[in-house]
């Protein structure tokens, strides 16, 4: 059998063998390879209807040198990832040139930008890229707002180039360049919204409005009056704030307070929800509105402070009435007596601390702290619950909380406290300008401390995720434009001044400071 075997193979051998036939060309040849230079190694920052892009790239073959006759070019942008606010993803630039002479109209957008070289003779394209981003000059960065004159005037630290650019007096000749009394630039990160057109509103005493996207303009259109069923008349907004993954939507005004859901399709501000379930009159509410300063707590507990009973309340999932907090009343009551002074969160425990500073009739002020636990969940804090006895914060005018560190600090005039909150030790904040360390700002009194929590984390920040950690500080001197803002690294530990990381000047009073963020 086993000879049997062996001789089936060898005749199949034989037979593969004298049936193959070598059907192969070994006529080898090179083919011409083309070969780049002089393209752009870093990428190129171009502001959109401002700048022009030009690319005189080298171009060569390996087999024909410099000769350029037997090839078609074609210039095109492709988006880096997702597509434009057009819905698209490829931009034809330019046809049969080499060089790149192109005044920049693409939207706003990260893109990779190819020469694509095609080979006449052997249809090979070859091709080479550089990296493009296309931006405006009000897409990112710092959003200074300010009083001048009981007006409002917005200023922009840009960094939408990569570097940094001031634009200054943005409405100039606008609209809002006669609106009056500033309070906010409400500004929240939208995952509903396309690239680019997360809203950002200015609070005045004249209304709100949202920004237009583009310019930051005035557009009537945009009137928060327009997101109401029915506007209350004369209307004063106070505060505003958004959730980022639920879309809620809160409006704290001198009418009363009201919320929606942009989730919901044609979603509208209602009938106000400042009172309880069962309660048929309505309070007053203070001008702030506290949220976890974790974007990604889905169905978050909303604390607002009753101004008329002086008591915590707390916004129903519905968004259409109030009701007592649930949380344990172990170390305070929420209905406490108080008036309202300060609110803020911090990104302090899992979900955050909520840290409010309330006055008692004598004036002297407490400090209350109320725990997110994610979710309608929330704890009172015991650790952060006592009488504030720190120097002259009675006459603060101006209050901050670092995100992580446990320290409080307010403003007296022009100098800065710094207020432990674990060990109660007050120190007067040294600040390092240069070679020379102070105990006040010059001739300035201070008009706003707050530090920015980044709701896209700030790891894609120029300077990284410690921007969100410097006490950013607002002062007003006795000129009509001398503002100053100030961003302070703040040591871990109070033995070491705050050092002055950045100064800018030429505002006027200080109100608010907001970092506008893109997706």
């Amino acid at each position: 059998m086993k000879y049997v075997i062996c001789y089936i193979v060898g005749v199949l051998i034989l037979l593969l063998t004298s049936c193959y036939k070598d059907l192969g060309n070994y006529d080898y040849h090179e083919i011409n390879e083309v070969q780049f230079a002089g393209f752009p190694t870093e990428k190129m920052f171009k502001f959109r209807g401002v700048d022009s892009i030009k690319v005189y790239p080298d171009i060569s073959g390996t087999l024909n040198d410099k000769d350029l006759s037997q090839y078609t070019f074609k210039w095109e942008a492709v988006v880096k990832s997702g597509t434009t606010a057009e819905g698209k993803t490829h931009y034809p630039l330019d046809s049969n040139r080499v060089n790149l002479e192109y005044f920049v109209k693409l939207p706003e957008a990260e893109y990779a930008v190819y020469l694509l070289v095609k080979d006449k003779e052997t249809n090979v394209t070859w091709r080479q890229s550089f990296d493009l981003k296309v931006t405006t000059a009000l897409n990112e960065g710092w959003m200074i707002l300010s009083e001048v004159n009981n007006t409002c005037r917005l200023d922009m630290i840009s960094l939408s180039g990569g570097k940094e650019m001031i634009v200054k007096d943005v409405w100039e000749g606008t609209e809002f360049a006669s609106w009056k009394g500033p309070k906010q630039l409400a500004i929240w990160v939208d995952m509903f919204a396309a690239a680019g057109e997360n809203p950002v509103y200015l609070v005045a005493k004249d209304g709100a409005v949202k920004l237009d996207p583009k310019d930051l303009g005035y557009d009537e259109l945009n009137n928060v009056e327009y997101e109401f069923a029915q506007t209350p008349s004369n209307m004063e907004p106070l505060r505003m704030a958004g959730n980022y993954v639920n879309a809620w939507r809160i409006c704290v005004t001198d009418k009363g307070v009201f919320a929606k859901d942009d989730m919901m399709t044609g979603s509208l501000y209602g009938m106000p929800i400042n009172r309880l379930d069962g309660e048929s009159e309505y309070f007053g509410v203070a001008p702030a509105i506290g949220m976890t300063a974790y974007p990604y707590d889905y169905n978050p507990a909303v604390i607002l402070y009753d101004t008329t009973n002086l008591r915590f309340v707390q916004i129903n999932t519905n968004l259409a009435s109030m009701r007592l907090p649930t949380a344990q009343e172990t170390v305070f009551p929420f209905q406490t007596g108080k008036d309202f002074v300060y609110m803020t969160s911090t990104l302090h425990d899992t979900y955050g601390i909520l840290f409010t500073i309330l006055k008692e009739n004598t004036g002297k002020l407490h400090l209350y702290g109320i725990k997110f636990k994610g979710g309608q969940n929330i704890e009172q804090a015991k650790d952060y619950c006592y009488p504030l006895d720190a120097p002259e914060i009675e006459k603060a005018t101006c209050f901050a909380v670092h995100p992580i560190l446990y320290y409080l600090f307010y403003a007296v005039d022009n100098k800065i406290y710094q207020y432990d909150l674990i060990t109660k030790d007050t120190r007067i904040l040294p600040i390092s300008f240069e070679d020379e360390v102070k105990e006040s700002l010059p001739e300035h009194d201070i008009t706003m401390l707050k530090f920015n929590i980044f709701i896209l984390g700030g790891d894609n920040k120029p300077e990284g995720a410690e921007m969100q950690y410097r006490l950013i500080v607002g002062s007003k001197g006795t000129e009509e434009l001398d503002g100053i803002v100030r961003m302070l690294e703040i040591p871990t530990l109070m033995d070491k001044p705050a050092v002055v990381r950045k100064e800018y000047g030429g505002f006027g009073r200080v109100v608010d400071v907001t970092y506008r963020e893109r997706q």
